[in-house]
Formats: C-alpha cells, structure tokens, sequence
C-alpha cells in the first residue's frame, strides 16, 4: 500500500523525470529507429518506432518481447550516436527525430501524424495477426490468459474447464 496518492505519485514522477533531464553527467546514448511492415498490407518497411536509449541493444530486446507490433519488427539500426551527450540531448534528438519521421507507433510527440494507431488499435491488429497465424498453421490458439513469467500472472497454463 501506498502512502501516496496516484495523483502525487504522477506529480512526483513528473518531477523526477525533469532533474534527471537536467542531470549533466554526459554519457553514451543512442537515438534508434525500427521498421516494421505496414500493418495495413503486411508488405514493405514503414518507420514504426522511434526511441532513445543508453543501451539500445538491450532495447532492441525489449520490444521485440513485448510490443504487439513485435511480430513485424525489422531490423532496427541506430539513427544517430554519441559517446558523450546530457539526458536532456538524448531527449530533445528524440523528439526531433520522432517528428521528423514520424513513425506509427509512437504515441508521444507524434499526436499530429495521422497514420499513428493507437495502442488499443495496435492490440488488435496483433489479435487479429496472430489469429490468422494460428488459424493458417493449423495449430491450437493458446489460452490467451498464459503467460508465463508475468507478475501477478500465472506461471503455468491454466487448466481447461471442468466438462459438466
């Protein structure tokens, strides 16, 4: 339980979000970009997410695990790097660059793009991706409350119900 509010833990986070951009340690950090397939067609590479990242290998990692747009990652490759930048020169090329690309997938700073799909709309397309993958291969769909390793979640399969 916490001692805070959700409205003082937004507060508070805000504020934390801006010193670490003022933080002036310059470190490495990279501006990333990856393609993904047109979710409309599923064929040719459109420019699906932008981001920054003091290790975007490891990013790389991430969203290939746990975006719904996963399942039509290209190969990403980094867009622009420097050994020595501050927080808030990480943040800033980000930006620019999300504007500049203005990729499908990125919700911030890229509200005036109107081929951007929203997070709800992209879970949906990855149901109905993976739907039409599991129909086509003949294979079982998985019990779509699986999976493993999520907190709070179940770490095993769950049984199917009881016949009556």
């Amino acid at each position: 339980m916490s001692l805070l509010s959700p409205q003082a833990r937004r507060a508070l986070s805000k504020v934390v979000k801006t010193l670490s951009l003022l933080d002036p340690r310059l470190r490495y950090g990279a501006i990333y970009v990856i393609p993904v397939l047109d979710p409309h067609t599923l064929a040719g590479e459109v420019t699906g997410w932008v981001g920054q990242s003091r290790y975007p290998r490891l990013r790389w990692v991430y969203h290939r695990r746990q975006q719904p747009w996963a399942d039509t990652m290209g190969e990403p490759f980094i867009a622009w790097e420097s050994p020595r930048v501050s927080n808030l020169g990480l943040w800033w090329r980000e930006i620019w660059r999300i504007i500049a690309y203005r990729p499908l997938y990125n919700f911030e700073w890229n509200r005036t793009n109107p081929r951007r799909i929203p997070i709800w709309e992209q879970r949906c397309q990855r149901g109905a991706r993976s739907a039409t993958f599991f129909r086509d291969s003949q294979r079982s769909m998985p019990d779509s409350r699986y999976r493993p390793g999520r907190r709070g979640g179940p770490r095993t399969p769950l049984r199917p119900p009881a016949p009556r």
